[in-house]
């Protein structure tokens, strides 16, 4: 289960990235991560300016069907069992 991966009783990851921050937001679904949602003027950017953020979740079915005690290893930026 994805709650057993750390240890933190977790179920549900987030990742937020600016909406302009494409870089991020490849990283996230590469990392197997799904788009879940856009923050309208989220953050408060140096210059003083509202940025939006883009939110990116995984969840314990996005692993399609992996052992409940898998723990994700991490090998030339992909996901392996």
């Amino acid at each position: 289960m994805l709650h057993e991966v750390g240890g933190l009783g977790m179920v549900r990851l987030v990742i937020r990235a600016a909406a302009e921050n494409e870089a991020s937001q490849r990283v996230a679904l590469s990392a197997g991560f799904r788009p879940a949602g856009r923050d309208r003027c989220a953050e408060r950017l140096r210059d003083g300016t509202l940025a939006d953020l883009l939110r990116f979740e995984l969840i314990e079915a996005d692993l399609d069907g992996a052992p409940g005690d898998v723990t994700l290893q991490w090998r030339a930026g992909q996901r392996t069992w």
